[in-house]
């Protein structure tokens, strides 16, 4: 019988990964107040890019759309569940 992997998504992450997933956080932040108070379709890639202190070439560094700002964890989320059910 094999060892069985007993680890989980926790391995350390280098400062490009944390760094990377702290300035996104930032951005959906933003985005997300907008958002609720604007309404999604009200609010613009500018006004994101105004109330984060960022470029709209950052923005699009980090997401591909508007809506990636709102669905964008939930597809990765959804990759990773299906992964570890196709493991299992």
């Amino acid at each position: 019988m094999g060892a069985v992997d007993t680890r989980k998504d926790t391995a350390p992450t280098g400062l490009r990964d944390r760094t990377r997933r702290a300035v996104r956080q930032e951005i959906s932040a933003a985005a997300m107040d907008l958002f609720l108070r604007e309404g999604f379709e009200n609010t613009t890639v500018d006004q994101v890019v105004e109330a984060a202190g960022i470029s709209r070439r950052s923005f699009f560094r980090y997401f591909a759309t508007k809506e990636d700002v709102v669905l964008g964890d939930l597809l990765e989320r959804g990759r990773r569940v299906a992964a570890e059910l196709a493991r299992r």
